[in-house]
């Protein structure tokens, strides 16, 4: 039975409000505080403007602009610089004084919505604070300008006259419109009054610039009361018209006129697509103390991946007259010429210019003694990987120096890229003095190059939509960007004190160092009766010593030690005859301890130099060659935490020996120990055992191998350390690299780096004798008894952007001031290694990149240092091609480090200060989100139930990484910016996107894609102070097809079978849709990772879209029906479908039997495709052995249907039932998510009411909540009402789903949280 419902649009409380919002960002502009103190960033989030701190990154306040347009783009009124001439300080005194708290400071827009905010209201915003709009003196309002906007801009006060033009807009079809900006007479709200608009042709634009022109700059202009606005447009044909926009100052000037003038300069051509990015520079002087020749410059990026630069100044010798002017368009209106003003016309003109498709020599539009300019293309380069959105230069103006001019790019790619713009100024002037005109063939690129001087990675997955820059002369340039990831990143600010630590990077030769250590150079005559050695001289092996001092060696045995200061400086070692001979061949250096260095060579001895000192001893000679020396993380807590002076212990690794030994050294007895207990390297998965890494966590003992291995060892009574557990988890034969146990001082966890680009961490456990690590997670706690074994649990594996691992630390990252995810105190995890010819510093918390340096890859000697707060620790990892070490530290802030390291026998030193990128709001996914998923632990409900605060979130998108998340609610609801999600793990295994996901418990999240991905991740809580979600990837789908081109559309699971102490069902009931159209379920046992099928079934109408579980068999059920599994389907055809498979007791213990699923009811609900379903069981009548659930759907059809459906139990089958409510057009667009978010019951007997909130999600970007009212075992249709009807921010919205109780969270292009309480 189906009823046609409207409906009730009677007007009721809201009952949605918004709470939080993570949203590609759209706009960025910065902000100087009138006395350059302090920095913001503005920020625009869909229709929010946001204010961050750029010193504390903390979010300062946020406003809601419009109503439901994102903005687009920013500008902020600068104060212009105070003049020398002018006026005198008194004057100056006064004009500050009668400063309107009113004038117009930031103009906001977006498509063709339009809002000034005066100085006042910035004023309250910066305070910080509550930030509802009453708050402020002057309402902001929304205004609409009668096209799509590029670009606007604010003039000075100066610049204008009291209600005069304050401004103006280019829009996308080449016009002006200037703004005039004033108060309404009662003071509330700022009036924008728009003038006519402007163009000398209306072309397609997909980028536009404006720039005002100082007085001198105008020299076309002969009225004092005319001001000049240059304008650059990018056409969607690959052209650049540049010209000039004339206006009075005054109101009543402007209406004097009656016409407005225009002047056309030039119409570039040489791109070979859409024009995506135009920026003119300020005046530039090229020639020292700021006179001379000056050159104004554009810039251009396009749809062809090039950066152009043009020169758009004014050649000195033209005849300066104005032959072009232009005619007034009114809104909407087109041109027309008259008044006096002449205007050349040529046929064809406005068809080349206003399509694309004219002639190509047409130049007639353009001022006279500019026609014939041919060459102004003065570089071209080619850079990113696909489009460039924008290009901007830094606004220094002074390069009389003679330095590169600095410009930057800004791709699809989600990078920066840095440009230097180098200048033949010879060729230039000559070139400018005769206007381009003579002899000048049409080449771009004759008068300067464009070097690329760095590549930045700034934001996840593509896209990088906001750009803003700020610099000057004297001043940092400071480069701020935000992505489609809803990541804002900053650049060029540095940290207070950070210029201490300088930046240096050269490269040296031996030849180059052993000059300055010994001031001469090295002798290169053989001796008597020596043959002359053809064997290159170079460096070997590095190891810094601390911060500032490092040791290198050389191919010849010298030891040269450097001294980090303004420059390099170097010493070298004296050594004798006997120990330079010995270490001329072969060797292996270390650095123990801060100030200390230990080396080993191929005849076993064992030196120490320490350089204190500066010289070298010999320690102890072992019985074979030095293999390597492993520096033990953790020792110093196990080994010597009674120990005062600065005792440290090394392994010895010996060439020939199935041992090796532990060394300990004691400075201020400067006594040598060898532990008679020997460590006998073998293992159960690989022989023979090659150390590669060494640690201690607690007073275990472990070792990685050069094949993957991780061994476990415990130290006994006897003369050895016996081996306990081994594992090897590594698919290649790749070395371990680093082991370092997790912060905290009762963790027994400990992580590992591999050289195959993976870290995990492994748990140090118990579990009963003949038990297995795949049934750990069901055994009570073992107590500390004979009867137990000691094994490695594997508790995470994940694979950063890195390509090799070679080293990691944790390092406190002190008090948070930033918003969203991450902030608060916490411990970062550092990694670094190396991608492709790169060598690369991740940060694992904050997903960035801190360090970036081209070496050339992997298998060279380096060594690497991340000097901490304190000058008296640091932290450290070396390496070589035939082996590395690791550094661990706390307290040491990111980003600050040096680098050495060989390449082509040289050594390059690299240092800096602080990272080339900053964080200043953490983002997400870069990529629209198709799922989200809230966990429920079992003890609290099941995955239907209400949540709890602080539960997990699972968040999956077209980028195919699936992002962990812990939503923080603000304690006061008045504090807005307080509430963000922390990202506790980000998993990246899948190959496609992804298509559905959901918990199970809290302990397993399962995901499903494109290939016949399906995926059962294991998830755990770190025991320890580094605060991060463990997940490692348990079991995957086995029954892929020959081909595995399927997607796995939708999945439902449920719990099945016996509970344990540690809350944790034996298994569960998957059940699947694929897009062949056939439904599976399987039964996975989790202790065993083990999967059966049950029952499998093909739907023959149309494509399956969801599915969802209705009941589930019964392991001990004797009642009818207790064996049945029944699940419900939807499809592209609009068709409900149940399904039931009578299931019998075989399948859940046997492989390989199963049975068929056959449908048991069809129906009809909506016209086209169902893409979004939800279902809760209303009641369960065993009397009468009926059941039913209600079912929500929302469809292509634009249209939400509310079913009530009931299965009866008639003799051995079911019999089903249904009555349907329809809203049609609840939506303007496709509903593409629905969610029961409250159920309300006043009983279960037939008749009573029952209550369902739900709220839907569309590409028509609203929310909508609505209410449905039924009777239980009526077969009524629901009435339904519409409760509140709010604009989503969230485009494309692909998924909603209940987080917590009173939460609801939709994802789609961005997330964002709405409140749903009464």
């Amino acid at each position: 039975m189906a009823q046609n419902t409207q409906p009730d649009l009677t007007k009721l409380p809201t009952k949605l409000r918004h709470n939080f919002v993570l949203n590609p960002i759209t706009a960025l502009a910065f902000y100087h505080s009138p006395d350059d103190s302090r920095v913001f960033v503005l920020a625009a989030e869909d229709t929010y403007l946001k204010i961050y701190d750029v010193a504390t990154s903390r979010l300062v306040s946020q406003l809601k602009v419009f109503y439901s347009q994102p903005i687009h783009g920013l500008y902020v009124s600068q104060r212009p610089p105070p003049s020398s001439t002018s006026r005198t300080a008194g004057e100056e005194e006064r004009e500050d004084e009668d400063e309107d708290e009113d004038e117009p400071r930031v103009l906001i827009w977006g498509a063709n919505s339009v809002a000034v905010i005066p100085q006042s209201t910035i004023d309250k915003l910066l305070k910080g604070g509550p930030t509802p709009v009453d708050v402020f003196g002057k309402e902001v309002k929304e205004f609409k300008a009668a096209d799509w906007i590029y670009d606007g801009i604010l003039f000075f006060p100066s610049v204008t006259k009291k209600g005069g033009v304050q401004g103006a807009l280019v829009t996308a079809h080449n016009e002006v419109v200037p703004l005039s900006i004033s108060s309404t007479t009662d003071g509330r709200q700022i009036q924008i009054t728009f003038g006519q608009l402007t163009s000398p042709s209306r072309p397609i634009l997909y980028s536009a610039n404006l720039c005002l022109l100082d007085d001198d700059d105008d020299d076309d202009d002969d009225d004092e009361n005319t001001n000049t606005i240059l304008v650059a447009g990018g056409t969607v044909f690959g052209e650049i018209v540049v010209w000039k926009y004339f206006f009075s100052a005054a109101e009543e000037e402007s209406q004097k006129k009656k016409k407005k003038e225009f002047e056309v300069l030039y119409v570039f051509t040489g791109h070979e697509g859409s024009i995506f990015g135009v920026s003119i520079s300020p005046e530039i002087s090229l020639s020292s103390g700021g006179g001379g020749e000056k050159i104004r410059l554009l810039a251009s990026c396009s749809d062809d991946r090039t950066v152009r630069v043009w020169d758009i100044t004014d050649s000195p010798k033209k005849k300066k007259k104005k032959v072009t002017t232009g005619c007034t368009l009114t809104n909407g209106g087109s041109g027309e010429d008259g008044g006096g003003h002449s205007r050349v016309k040529v046929t064809g003109l406005e068809e080349a210019r206003e399509t694309g498709f004219g002639g190509t020599t047409n130049n007639s539009e353009v001022k006279v003694e500019n026609q014939n300019d041919k060459a102004r293309c003065l570089a071209v380069a080619m850079g990113h990987v696909s489009r460039i959105w924008q290009v901007r230069f830094t606004g220094r103006t002074q390069y009389g120096d003679g330095s590169a001019i600095e410009m930057h790019s800004f791709g699809e790619d989600a990078t920066r890229q840095r440009w230097d713009l180098t200048l033949d100024q010879n060729k230039w002037k000559e070139a400018l003095e005769r206007g381009y005109s003579d002899g000048e063939q049409d080449v771009a690129g004759l008068f300067g190059t464009l070097k690329n001087c760095g590549i930045v990675s700034c934001h996840n997955g593509k896209n990088m939509w906001s750009t803003a820059v700020s610099g000057g002369d004297g001043l940092p340039t400071l480069i701020a960007t935000g992505g489609a990831d809803g990541k804002i990143t900053m650049a060029g600010d540095q940290n207070k004190g950070a210029e201490t630590y300088g930046n240096i990077d050269v490269t040296l030769t031996v030849e180059d160092v052993i000059k300055v250590a010994d001031g001469v150079e090295e002798a290169t005559t053989p001796v008597e009766g020596q043959k002359k050695s053809t064997t290159k001289n170079g460096f070997q092996r590095y190891a810094f010593l601390s911060e500032n001092t490092l040791l290198a060696t050389t191919s010849s045995g010298r030891l040269l030690h450097g001294t980090v200061g303004q420059s390099l400086t170097w010493k070298n070692v004296h050594l004798s005859e006997t120990v330079l001979a010995d270490l001329k061949s072969y060797y292996v250096v270390k650095s123990p301890v801060p100030g200390t260095a230990i080396l080993g060579s191929s005849s076993g001895k064992v030196y120490l130099f320490r350089e204190d000192r500066h010289e070298i001893k010999e320690l102890h000679t072992f019985p074979g060659k030095i293999s390597d020396i492993l520096l033990i993380e953790g020792a110093q807590e196990t080994l010597h935490k009674d120990q005062p002076g600065g005792a440290w212990t090394v392994l010895i690794t010996v060439l020939g020996l199935d041992h090796a030994l532990l060394m300990s050294f004691n400075p201020s007895t400067s006594s040598v120990t060898i532990d008679p207990r020997k460590i006998y390297l073998s293992s159960d998965d690989v022989s023979p055992f090659i150390a590669t890494a060494a640690a201690f966590c607690g007073s275990k003992l472990i070792l990685g191998s050069r094949v993957g291995a991780v061994a476990l060892y415990k130290s006994t009574d006897d003369d050895a350390y016996t081996l306990d557990y081994s594992r090897k988890d590594t698919r290649t034969k790749d070395a371990i690299t680093c082991i370092v146990p997790l912060p905290g001082k009762s963790s027994t966890s400990f992580l590992t780096g591999c050289r195959d680009g993976r870290y995990r961490i492994y748990t140090i456990t118990f579990i009963p004798n003949g038990g297995t690590e795949k049934t750990l997670e069901f055994y009570d706690s073992v107590t500390s008894t004979e009867d137990k074994t000691t094994i490695l649990h594997l508790q995470h594996e994940i694979s950063p952007p890195l390509g090799m691992i070679e080293g990691a630390r944790f390092t406190k990252t002190g008090t948070g001031t930033g918003t969203g995810a991450g902030a608060g105190n916490g411990t970062d995890l550092i990694i670094h290694g190396f991608r492709g010819k790169n060598f690369v510093v991740w940060s694992e918390s904050t997903r960035q990149e801190l360090t970036t340096v081209e070496c050339g890859g992997g298998h060279r000697a380096f060594d690497v240092v991340f000097p901490s707060s304190s000058s008296s620790s640091f932290s450290s990892g070396s390496g070589s091609g035939s082996g590395s070490g690791s550094g661990s530290g706390s307290g040491s802030p990111p980003g600050p480090l040096r680098f050495v390291f060989t390449k082509a026998s040289a050594m390059r030193f690299y240092s800096q200060s602080s990272p080339p990128l900053r964080t200043l709001k953490e983002g997400g996914h870069g990529r629209e989100l198709r799922a989200v998923a809230a966990s429920v632990s079992f003890s609290t409900g099941s995955t239907g139930g209400g949540g709890e605060v602080g539960r997990y979130i699972a968040t999956a998108a077209e980028d195919t990484t699936i992002r962990l998340w812990q939503y923080r609610d603000a304690p006061n609801a008045a504090r807005e910016t307080e509430r963000g999600f922390k990202p506790l793990a980000i998993l990246e295994k899948h190959s496609a996107g992804v298509q559905a996901m959901k918990w199970f418990g809290e302990s397993h999240l399962l995901s499903s894609a494109g290939n016949e991905e399906f995926y059962i991740w294991r998830i755990t809580k770190l025991q320890s102070e580094y605060e991060a979600l463990a997940v490692v990837c348990e079991s995957q789908y086995p029954d892929r097809s020959a081909d595995g081109d399927l997607r796995i559309v939708d999945f439902d699971v449920q719990d099945w079978g016996d509970w344990h102490a540690s809350q944790q069902p034996d298994a569960m009931l998957i059940s699947m849709a694929l897009s062949n159209s056939t439904l599976k379920t399987y039964l996975y046992w989790i202790g065993e990772q083990r999967w059966v099928l049950l029952a499998e079934g093909r739907y023959t109408g149309a494509c399956l879209t969801q599915i969802r579980h209705l009941r589930v068999p019964v392991p001990a059920g004797d009642a009818p029906g207790d064996m049945h599994v029944q699940v419900l389907t939807a499809s592209t055809d609009g068709h409900l479908a149940v399904w039931d498979a009578a299931a019998v007791s075989k399948p859940f213990t046997d492989d390989g039997v199963s049975c068929d699923y056959g449908c048991l009811a069809l129906f009809k609900v909506h016209q086209s495709s169902i893409k979004g379903l939800d279902v809760s069981k209303a009641r369960c009548n065993s009397k009468l052995m009926e059941e039913s659930w209600f079912v929500v759907t929302g469809g292509d059809d634009n249209a939400v249907i509310f079913t009530s459906l009931r299965l009866v139990y008639v003799g051995d089958s079911y019999k089903a039932l249904s009555s349907r409510s329809r809203v049609k057009g609840a939506h303007a667009a496709g509903v593409t998510g629905i969610c029961m978010v409250r159920e309300e019951r006043d009983g279960d007997g037939d008749g009573e009411e029952a209550v369902v909130d739900v709220v839907s999600v569309s590409n028509d970007q609203r929310v909508k909540l609505w209410r449905a009212v039924w009777k239980e075992g009526s077969e009524e249709p629901a009435k339904v009402t519409l409760l509140d009807n709010q604009y989503s921010s969230v485009a494309d919205a692909g998924d909603v789903e209940v987080i917590k109780e009173g939460r609801v969270m939709v994802g789609g292009v961005g997330m964002e949280v709405w409140d749903f309480g009464g």
